[in-house]
């Protein structure tokens, strides 16, 4: 018995993490939860009128835009969690809220909004979603 190649440790033979990785287009998403981990922490102002608080600057949301669109193409009942700001415990100031409706805005589609993060009301919500609808989960951490 010959041995001609040289001996690898264990990590030369493992893919890359990044090879590992399955692309959305590699993934069935018809009619399936699908939780999408977005970074929309943008900037909030409150409103000239009234104390309505508004999203200053989008373009976080919109960048997430192609991969919601997308999502819900292919049928994906989208569950979308993200955080804003640095809040000492439950901050109205920084609920998710305005930036549920700006992204109902962006979408052209009614983004429904779960004032909680974890709970049998959001696992309700979720679970009563239809293919293509959205709900955004209140602010992560709160």
């Amino acid at each position: 018995m010959t041995f001609t190649a040289a001996r690898r440790s264990a990590s030369d033979e493992r893919e890359p993490i990044a090879d590992q990785l399955r692309t959305l287009d590699e993934l069935d998403v018809d009619g399936r939860r699908v939780l999408l981990r977005a970074d929309f922490n943008v900037p909030l102002t409150a409103s000239t009128v009234g104390t309505t608080v508004r999203v200053a600057d989008d373009t976080r949301i919109r960048g997430g835009l192609p991969t919601i669109q997308e999502l819900r193409r292919r049928g994906a009942r989208l569950v979308i969690v993200s955080d804003l700001g640095v809040p000492r415990g439950r901050d109205p100031a920084l609920s998710m809220r305005p930036v549920a409706d700006r992204l109902d805005e962006l979408v052209g589609a009614p983004v429904q909004f779960a004032a909680e993060v974890t709970g049998p009301q959001v696992r309700d919500l979720s679970e009563r979603l239809e293919p293509c609808q959205i709900l955004m989960l209140e602010n992560i951490r709160f």
